[in-house]
């Protein structure tokens, strides 16, 4: 309840951040309770999130502790692909303590994988890196991680050493872990007494075994009381009681398949969170992409509303350009015509005065040859007549037609 009610005040202050926090946080408790299907669901919103915005150092552990989950589940491969991203972003943020433990991981990965030389390669990293912190917890694991590869190996002597050093140290009170260190005390137990039932010390082998088997039957570790109880029956086995050999492999066989049967529902169980959150991511994706793609219409639609409104705007600009144009050219050309009537104006009527003009000379002319006292008789008599009636039609005539030439012109 006060997980929804910080959930729901987050949301409601943008506070994704926070948010975000509270999922690794509500994840890491589910973990802790062994409900890896809520731990999950958790952690996978939380990665969303992280990504999204770059929340890198949430993410790295948000990474590292999905790593776990699968780890736990036995499905190395995904464990490795978060435990690698965990790697990089650790190592990114400068983040030593983590780097150390996130190679220790993936050390043991390689382990259960079969590839020693990748797990030892790894597991010597963590330990350059963690070593100096004095993380007892840490250097402890990785000790052990070492010397089960020895152990594999057949150097029982120094896979010896490093399980007694590993062991001193978890034993110590000056560590930075936390969390209870009977885990990793039950393991080293079980691991010596493996490594001393395969030197053939089978007394040593069953108290450390059985020491062990304590531990781990007490801190609730099926892994660490089958691979206990399947020793502990073959020690017997060597050892000549059948008895005690057939009750622990009865155990054995018990607690194994109640473990195989845990995983696969575990592995049902994480395969459909993981399904469903993804088609959830899925369909959000899918309408955030048909939002994205009405935004986009409606862009489009702006845009060509726009470039039709501008293109409008521009046309009637050119319009108005062009009858202003037009009516400046009128202005021009009306001008031009008036300027060009009034200078044939004066034209016309300086030429009918100067024909007016001509004519009253002419006019005059001829008057005086009438007055002249004209011989008869003379040669010249019949020729100035006819001059005078010439000048007295042409004056009248000729003054008309220049007028009307004029006239119409203008």
């Amino acid at each position: 309840a006060d997980f929804k009610v910080a959930a729901l005040m987050f949301q409601q202050a943008g506070d994704t951040i926070d948010y975000t926090r509270m999922l690794l946080l509500k994840g890491n408790i589910m973990t802790i309770r062994d409900d890896a299907g809520a731990a999950m669901t958790n952690y996978m919103e939380a990665i969303e999130l992280a990504e999204k915005f770059h929340y890198y150092k949430i993410l790295s552990h948000l990474y590292n502790n999905m790593g776990e989950i699968y780890q736990q589940s036995e499905d190395r491969k995904k464990a490795m692909e978060f435990f690698t991203k965990a790697l990089a972003l650790f190592t990114r943020n400068g983040d030593s303590a983590n780097i150390g433990l996130v190679l220790n991981n993936i050390g043991i990965i390689y382990y259960y994988l079969g590839n020693d030389e990748m797990a030892s390669n790894y597991v010597n990293r963590s330990l350059k890196v963690i070593a100096y912190r004095k993380d007892n917890f840490n250097v402890a694991s990785s000790l052990m991680t070492l010397g089960m590869i020895e152990s594999d190996q057949g150097n029982y002597q120094k896979a010896m050493e490093l399980f007694n050093e590993g062991n001193k140290l978890a034993n110590t009170d000056n560590q930075l872990y936390l969390g209870p260190m009977d885990v990793i005390r039950s393991e080293l137990l079980i691991r010596l007494g493996i490594n001393f039932m395969k030197m053939g010390n089978y007394k040593d082998a069953l108290n450390h075994l059985t020491e062990g088997y304590k531990l781990a039957r007490a801190m609730k570790l099926p892994r660490m009381v089958i691979l206990t109880t399947e020793n502990l029956s073959k020690t017997y086995e060597k050892l000549n009681n059948d008895k005690e050999a057939l009750y622990y492999y009865k155990v054995f066989r018990r607690e194994s398949d109640s473990l195989s049967k845990a995983l696969t529902i575990r592995a049902v169980e994480l395969t459909e969170i993981r399904q469903q959150y993804l088609k959830k991511q899925k369909e959000n994706d899918l309408r955030m992409q048909y939002e994205r793609s009405g935004k986009k219409r409606m862009l489009i639609i702006y845009i060509i509303c726009g470039a039709i409104l501008v293109a409008i705007i521009v046309i009637l600009f050119l319009l108005l350009k062009l009858e202003k144009n037009r009516k400046k050219k009128a202005d021009i050309e009306r001008k031009a015509m008036d300027e060009k009537l009034e200078f044939q104006n004066r034209e016309m009527t300086t030429n009918v005065m100067y024909i007016n003009k001509m004519n009253e000379q002419v006019v005059q002319i001829a008057e005086k040859l009438k007055n002249l006292s004209i011989d008869e008789g003379s040669d010249n008599a019949q020729i100035i007549r006819s001059v005078i009636r010439e000048l007295a039609q042409g004056s009248q005539s000729d003054a008309w037609k220049e007028f009307e030439i004029r006239f119409q012109n203008v």
